[in-house]
C-alpha cells in the first residue's frame, strides 16, 4: 500500500490524498489529474523515484526533486563510505565537509 498526497506549497495545505495498492504510473497519473480538478498545476515535487519524470512529462508540468530526499540519498551513500575500512579518516572528514557544503547551498532562511 502506498499513500499519494498532492500538497499545495503556496497555501501550505494538502489538497488530496489516496491510498493505492501499487505505485504504478497509471495510478499516479490518475491521482494527480483527478486531484488537480482543473486547477492550474505548474510543478510537482517528488522523491527521486525515476518513474515520476515520465509521468510529469506526460502531464506537462515541471518536475522538481525534493531536497529532503536529495539529502537522504546523499547521506545514505555517504554512510556506506564512512563505514568502509577502505576509506581513510582524512577522506571521511573531507566527505563530511563536502556534504555540509552541499547542504548549505540549498539552505535558505526558514528551510530545512
Amino acid at each position: 500500500m502506498y499513500r499519494l498526497t498532492l500538497y499545495d506549497q503556496i497555501r501550505n495545505i494538502p489538497i488530496a490524498e489516496q491510498i493505492v495498492p501499487k505505485r504504478t504510473p497509471q495510478a499516479i497519473t490518475q491521482f494527480i489529474q483527478k486531484s488537480a480538478n482543473n486547477q492550474p498545476l505548474i510543478s510537482v515535487t517528488t522523491d527521486h523515484m525515476p518513474l515520476y519524470k515520465n509521468i510529469m512529462d506526460y502531464i506537462g508540468v515541471k518536475h522538481q526533486l525534493c531536497v529532503f530526499h536529495l539529502f537522504k540519498m546523499i547521506g545514505d551513500k555517504l554512510y556506506n563510505k564512512l563505514r568502509s575500512k577502505k576509506v581513510t579518516n582524512r577522506e571521511k572528514i573531507s566527505l563530511c565537509l563536502y556534504f555540509t557544503d552541499i547542504k548549505n547551498i540549498f539552505r535558505t532562511p526558514g528551510s530545512v
